[in-house]
């Protein structure tokens, strides 16, 4: 493998962009270079998703990966030189690219890392569905903490937004787990976060966890 920067890519939550990890990237100690994927956009439909399930997103989303960390080449086992960290359902998307590599071939991250997010086993649940009117919508943002009070009293400014909240909730709720038939090779890291009211407990969260330090 040449020798070159360590990667930590990063998957944005939910309605997010790229830009929620600008302080990372700004901040990053040398020899790491961060950087934050955009989720593919439609082209012709302003302000959604091109891919709207995670069986189509994906394989996309992997295929960008690998371009992006094999540039400076792969170690002997062809595993790429990054961390691959994801946030919300960043972290489920994270999860589910490391396992495409796994069992299709590609450059493993070194190590898995993911926040905010139940285990993949639990579906994901929401009392507001993506469905919902924009006012109710934006009332349930603000209450997981995701829009500022003042922003919900003025819910036509989020309306340009709202698609790509719906898009993500669907994906997320769509998303029907299907068991590995063999564990991940690399290791991984998981974070409680902040606390989600929409991800409830269960015995499937048990497992390795680690300490980690928010910017």
């Amino acid at each position: 493998m040449k020798d070159s920067r360590a990667k930590l890519i990063c998957l944005h939550h939910a309605g997010g962009g790229p830009s929620v990890f600008d302080h990372w990237v700004r901040t990053a100690p040398d020899g790491l270079d961060v950087t934050a994927p955009e989720l593919p956009k439609h082209p012709d439909m302003a302000g959604r998703r091109l891919y709207r399930s995670a069986d189509d997103l994906v394989p996309a989303l992997a295929e960008h990966i690998a371009e992006r960390v094999t540039e400076d080449g792969v170690d002997e086992q062809g595993d790429g030189h990054y961390v691959l960290f994801g946030q919300s359902m960043g972290g489920l998307l994270a999860y589910l690219v490391t396992r495409y590599f796994h069992e299709r071939g590609g450059p493993l991250p070194k190590a898995l890392a993911v926040a905010s997010f139940a285990a993949p086993c639990i579906p994901w649940t929401d009392p507001t569905g993506p469905d919902a009117p924009d006012d109710v919508l934006v009332r349930r943002l603000h209450a997981i903490g995701g829009v500022p009070t003042w922003l919900v009293e003025h819910p036509g400014r989020l309306s340009p937004f709202l698609g790509l909240v719906r898009d993500d909730a669907r994906l997320c709720g769509t998303y029907r787990h299907v068991p590995q038939s063999s564990r991940l090779p690399c290791q991984s890291m998981c974070s409680a976060g902040i606390e989600i009211p929409s991800l409830r407990k269960s015995p499937c969260t048990a497992g390795p966890k680690s300490r980690t330090r928010s910017r």
